[in-house]
């Protein structure tokens, strides 16, 4: 079905807003609506029911394999969703919902026929934004809301990113203005005696630790690829390819990666060398997570042929911003030798 998408723009109390009540008749009529929390925008719909979910597959192109979190307006309705809770649930809950955390325990036999996609777990989380809570409480209905944008596309932290990947899949898209974390949660899975993270975000590995007294443990790849909403697929890309270079690429080996990136187009750069001839897309450090996605679209929009992404260090920027750089870009070179040989290599040509 083509929509014409409307963008509604949600006021300070939304409770009595117009355009919060419009989305929640859209909901409960198993249309989909796209509404802002504090991490990324969400493509939501019903979670309880199965052709609403097929919907979001389709207006996102997801694979269907993939796994959806389901978000709530509070975290007494975690019960609706899953087989059995975790000794560990009260104190994480009440110390991070609501909150960028996702938490994965047992689905109950109902969410696994929708969600869950072939998992016998279920992916939960209570958002810290007045509007997404408020809109999962006039629907009455936990809302399935992966990031709304086209599957492998950078997330959208605006609703007019929503925009430009939904213009004419949705009905509405709400806008609340900016998002504050502006990266997806981090998931944690308690569905069996252990907290395992399978995938890193703004609440840390340490953060979890200091409130649950013991460690943590952090998944391998191919554990996290398995389990984990949102980790089995390429990530967060542009249309033009990112190059990430780590911290220790030299000025020179820099300079000779612009000028091959060059030949095809203008090139788009996010870091703090003098730039020279690049598309400069100023991001400060301490508000990378928050800016990340919106940089690397607007150096799409601006048609840069390449992207380089240049000099972050994950003690600077965090895992969880270093995992989506590196799931969104084509190449990461940690060395110069690593940069030289793809510049000097024949299939480099065809980039």
């Amino acid at each position: 079905m083509k929509f014409s998408t409307r963008i509604l723009e949600v006021g300070p109390n939304p409770r009595k807003d117009p355009a919060l009540q419009e989305a929640s008749r859209l909901l409960r009529e198993g249309m989909l609506v796209a509404f802002p929390t504090e991490t990324v925008y969400g493509l939501g719909g019903d979670a309880a029911r199965s052709e609403v979910i097929d919907k979001i597959f389709e207006a996102k192109n997801r694979p269907s394999d993939n796994p959806l979190i389901v978000h709530l307006d509070r975290a007494e309705r975690v019960q609706d969703y899953c087989s059995q809770t975790h000794p560990s649930l009260e104190i994480l809950s009440k110390t991070f919902w609501p909150g960028p955390l996702t938490i994965v325990l047992p689905a109950n036999h109902a969410v696994r026929q929708t969600v869950c996609r072939g998992l016998k777990t279920v992916a939960l989380r209570v958002p810290n934004h007045e509007i997404a809570r408020e809109l999962i409480r006039q629907t009455d209905a936990g809302l399935a809301a992966p990031s709304a944008n086209i599957s492998g596309r950078p997330s959208p932290t605006t609703a007019q990113h929503v925009f430009q990947d939904m213009n004419g899949r949705i009905p509405l898209i709400l806008d609340g203005g900016p998002c504050l974390v502006g990266i997806e949660s981090t998931v944690l899975d308690l569905s069996e005696e252990l907290p395992v993270i399978l995938r890193p975000g703004m609440i840390t590995q340490q953060d979890l630790e200091e409130v649950l007294g013991f460690p943590v443990l952090l998944a391998q790849k191919n554990e996290a690829l398995r389990r984990s909403p949102g980790t089995r697929y390429r990530h967060y890309s542009p249309n033009a390819p990112v190059y990430l270079l780590g911290p220790s690429i030299s000025d020179e080996v820099f300079q000779k990666l612009v000028q091959f990136l060059a030949v095809k187009g203008e090139v788009g750069y996010l870091g703090d060398r003098p730039p020279g001839s690049c598309i400069h897309i100023q991001v400060e450090l301490d508000k990378l997570a928050a800016q990340l996605y919106s940089g690397l679209r607007d150096l799409d929009t601006s048609q840069a042929c390449g992207i380089i992404v240049d000099g972050l260090k994950e003690q600077d920027t965090g895992i969880s911003v270093m995992d989506r750089l590196k799931k969104a870009a084509s190449h990461y070179f940690e060395s110069d030798h690593e940069a030289l040989q793809f510049l000097s290599s024949p299939t480099s040509d065809q980039e």
